[in-house]
């Protein structure tokens, strides 16, 4: 499981700091799972590897205003096209306080 999700080196020192790895990388499992997933209902899966969509969607930045509101910066075609398939809307992805 560590080399499929391409964990960091295990160098934890005690009981908690292991249980808290374990269930990182386990969440990261189900959100691969998951996004693989609707990669293949929306036939992603042909064009763009786990991977690709990864550091596509990286290419998403928010910003905050002075007055604390958050707005996404503008967003690229193919980064558009992925959510899309992924069945993301843009105003999802801003955290609303």
């Amino acid at each position: 499981m560590k080399e499929d999700l391409e964990g960091l080196p295990l160098s934890v020192h005690d009981r908690h700091g292991l249980s808290g790895y374990i269930s990182m990388l386990f969440f990261i499992l189900i959100l691969e799972l998951s996004i693989m997933n609707e990669m293949r209902k929306s036939r992603l899966v042909e064009k763009y590897s786990i991977k690709d969509i990864f550091m596509e969607l990286s290419k998403i930045r928010m910003i905050e205003l002075t007055n604390g509101e958050r707005i996404i910066t503008e967003i690229p075609k193919k980064v558009r096209k992925i959510l899309t398939g992924l069945n993301v809307k843009i105003d999802d992805l801003v955290i609303k306080n």
